[in-house]
């Protein structure tokens, strides 16, 4: 029976006699050394100055052996070529039919599948060979939405995981609808540079649901506060998007408003903040009026022009006042050259003292934190010891 150590004698001599001699050993060969001798093979195929009559012998006796019935010699074809885009079209189609082990580093690596070959291997394969597929450096939108169709949230979770793989809003809907509860993948999605702030709200909402549910159900809270406690974690989530959304801003306040979120108390919790870019994206889509005009419309609360794009947009009278004390604070913090916490603790402090109601209520959880971090700030100067230590 013939060693490792024939191989190389075996596939030694000239063209014409490589072939015939490997056919002539193989099939007595143990099946360490039929793998090794067939990777050798191959990489003579891939690497050797072979004439094309004689690629294309070697490119026969190849597939050959994608029928071998030893696994470990499959694999060890597979391993040689997988990589290459000079490797044997139809062995590489045959790889990627294999049983896992085999096809896996074909279907990771191999350039010379197509995305028909691709789908059809989603569609039909389980899911170690959707997860290679997933994991490959190109994935076509087209394979990634049958990825995504025919996937678990694990598969999804490795296609999310990819950087090198683009996912298109339209695919990042669907992966949702069919997997948005799923925890780790809604964590993943939330790094995705590419993710739309309407969809990034989405997944915080998500978020935000699951926690009032699971304060009802499991530690008994009262459902109408479980309710107000998911509703402000909604609220929440629209102004931490909001805030790096940039030219995704109006999208974002659009989609509040389809899902009846935009509401006053989430302009004023905008506007206690200090996103007054929000606050003008806000009016602008209640009314019409062009951003540009609302931001002017905003420097002069007092004004019967502010008054009347209030009431355009359909916000309660109570809500004026607070509106115009807010706005008016924000600014004389301006002027007085403050930032931060320091500006909103002014701004709730001037509405706070001038209003009443559940629209100025709206200002003591701002007003509180700021003051908070002022005291902080405040302390942190006189014993800045205390909090070195501290750190």
């Amino acid at each position: 029976m013939p060693h490792h150590a024939d191989v190389p004698a075996v596939l030694g001599g000239s063209q014409n006699d490589l072939v015939a001699r490997f056919l002539d050993w193989a099939p007595a060969a143990a099946p360490e050394a039929r793998a090794e001798g067939v990777a050798a093979l191959a990489r003579a195929f891939l690497y050797s100055d072979l004439s094309q009559s004689s690629r294309e012998i070697v490119a026969d006796v190849l597939a050959l052996f994608t029928e071998d019935s030893s696994f470990r010699v499959r694999s060890s074809l597979s391993g040689a070529l997988a990589r290459s885009a000079e490797a044997p079209p139809a062995v590489i189609r045959a790889l990627a039919y294999d049983v896992p082990d085999v096809a896996l580093p074909v279907l990771v690596f191999s350039p010379l599948l197509h995305d028909a070959d691709l789908v059809q291997l989603v569609t039909t394969r389980g899911e170690q060979e959707q997860a290679a597929i997933a994991a490959r450096n190109a994935v076509s939108q087209l394979v990634a939405l049958a990825l995504v169709e025919y996937g678990s949230a694990r598969i999804c979770m490795v296609l999310a995981c990819n950087p090198e793989v683009g996912l298109e809003p339209g695919l990042l809907v669907r992966m949702l609808e069919r997997h948005g509860t799923d925890a780790d993948l809604r964590s993943r999605l939330l790094l995705r540079p590419e993710l739309p702030a309407p969809l990034r709200y989405r997944l915080l909402c998500n978020i935000a649901d699951e926690l009032g549910s699971m304060a009802s159900d499991r530690l008994g809270m009262d459902e109408r506060r479980a309710e107000h406690m998911t509703q402000d974690g909604r609220e929440r989530s629209a102004l931490v998007v909001a805030e790096d959304a940039g030219t995704e801003l109006a999208g974002l306040v659009s989609h509040l408003r389809d899902e009846g979120q935009l509401t006053t108390a989430i302009v004023l919790k905008a506007l206690s903040e200090g996103n007054l870019a929000f606050v003008i994206a806000a009016f602008s889509e209640l009314t019409g009026v062009t951003p540009a005009r609302v931001g002017g419309l905003l420097k002069d609360p007092e004004a019967a022009a502010f008054r009347a794009l209030h009431r355009q947009a359909g916000m309660p009278r109570s809500s004026l006042s607070v509106f115009q004390q807010a706005l008016g604070a924000w600014g004389e913090a301006e002027r007085q050259r403050l930032e931060g916490a320091h500006a909103r603790q002014l701004v709730a402090e001037r509405v706070l003292a001038a209003t009443e109601g559940a629209a100025a209520g709206l200002f003591v959880q701002s007003g509180a934190d700021a003051s908070r971090q002022v005291s902080r700030a405040r302390l942190r100067q006189h014993a800045p010891e205390h909090f070195a230590r501290a750190a």
